[in-house]
């Protein structure tokens, strides 16, 4: 399985507001990634899936598991 890697800058697809993966959760088949970011002075998190962001620079995802 190839996930983003924690540190990867992304953009919220609803709201155009950049944030940082902090943290990946995989259930199953279903990856979701906790994204940090802030707003209006807040920071805040949120567990989104991927295509709910962009990666800025076009980011290779990491290989995980077992072989």
């Amino acid at each position: 399985m190839k996930v983003y890697g924690c540190n990867t800058e992304v953009i919220l697809k609803n709201s155009n507001i950049p944030g940082i993966i902090t943290g990946i959760t995989i259930r199953n088949l279903s990856v979701t990634y906790e994204v940090s970011y802030f707003t209006k002075d807040e920071h805040k998190y949120i567990w989104i899936n991927e295509y709910e962001f962009t990666t800025e620079i076009k980011r290779k995802k990491k290989e995980i598991g077992f072989k």
